[in-house]
């Protein structure tokens, strides 16, 4: 009697060796994590490939890059895991401008996949938690609000940048094997952890929930979205803190082009919306100043991003800005009619 047919197996089914690969083992995503990180930990749980073999054999087109939704459901029946429990790790279409994080929309820069291949980590959160957290590639997170400390992003064995490299996501992957968990983190102050603190949970970070509620609670923030929010502080934290004019006032769009940490620029920028307008107008003053043109020029310079921004906010959401913007304007006139 001949056998019946038997069924196709999925590619990558089976092992090299040909015995049936492993599934989860029980393996379930953390909302908090990276997709990059599940891939990781999955290929580290089932040790028959590597994680780069399992995101190319996904159809990821690299680990440092935003995967499409066809990989992510693909990884979720190789993983045997339900689709919407990835959904939180997915950063939406790669080919969007815009970036899908936590519910919330972002720029695209707001990830540094677009500006890198490498990784920020907090060594003391990794050796903690056993996974990459997905708030480390946010372009703006650059510090550690439960350690108060800057992320690190070179190995401190080889001294070069960190990657999606190796096997495992506690390793550099160079052939020092540099422990990642015992990489120096420098020190912030309160100040800058507790601003970092505010964005998490602006994005929806449970941790934080409480400072992110606080800030919402400003007087320019009180009908923005929570995007919106923290597109605000990073923008007008990185021209506040430069120590050079911005090649793009109020520029999100192009975080490359940053020479502070951005945790040092979030601070600036909360502490300056705390003390709302005052602090705001002290801070439109300070970057008036980084010109060698005339008050007029540079007052325009200066506000121009602000109002296009904030005018077209949703809602409302922007008109306490541009009065407050409106109102500086006012007061630089009154200075430009003034001098000699």
């Amino acid at each position: 009697m001949p056998l019946p047919p038997q069924p196709r197996l999925p590619p990558g089914y089976l092992s090299p060796e040909g015995a049936p690969r492993p599934h989860s083992l029980g393996l379930t995503p953390s909302a908090d994590e990276s997709l990059q990180s599940y891939i990781f930990r999955l290929a580290n749980r089932r040790r028959t490939e590597t994680p780069k073999a399992l995101g190319e054999r996904l159809g990821f087109k690299g680990l440092a890059s935003r995967a499409s939704l066809n990989s992510v459901e693909r990884l979720a029946l190789e993983a045997s895991v339900p689709f919407e429990s990835l959904l939180p790790l997915w950063r939406g279409d790669p080919h969007s401008p815009f970036v899908l994080f936590w519910n919330h929309e972002l720029p695209g820069s707001a990830l540094d996949f677009g500006l890198q291949e490498g990784r920020k980590v907090c060594p003391e959160c990794l050796a903690e938690r056993g996974r990459h957290l997905a708030v480390w590639d946010l372009s703006f997170i650059s510090s550690c609000p439960v350690h108060r400390k800057a992320l690190v992003d070179k190995c401190h064995a080889c001294e070069n940048p960190i990657k999606w490299k190796g096997n495992g996501l506690a390793w550099c992957g160079c052939r020092k094997g540099g422990d990642l968990t015992k990489a120096p983190a420098a020190p912030v102050t309160p100040e800058q952890a507790n601003a970092t603190a505010c964005v998490q949970g602006l994005l929806g970070d449970p941790q934080f929930t409480e400072e992110g509620t606080g800030v919402l609670a400003l007087p320019p923030f009180r009908n923005m979205a929570h995007a919106q929010v923290i597109e605000f502080l990073v923008r007008l934290g990185l021209d506040a803190a430069a120590t050079r004019p911005r090649r793009y006032f109020f520029g999100f769009e192009n975080m490359g082009d940053v020479e502070v940490p951005p945790h040092e620029a979030l601070a600036r920028s909360l502490a300056a919306v705390r003390n709302w307008p005052a602090g705001f107008h002290a801070e439109l003053d300070n970057m008036r100043r980084l010109h060698l043109t005339d008050v007029t020029t540079a007052t325009q310079k200066v506000t121009k991003g602000i109002v296009r921004w904030a005018t077209p906010l949703p809602n409302g959401g922007g008109k306490e800005v541009v009065r407050a913007v409106a109102e500086w304007r006012r007061a630089a006139r009154e200075l430009a009619a003034g001098t000699p």
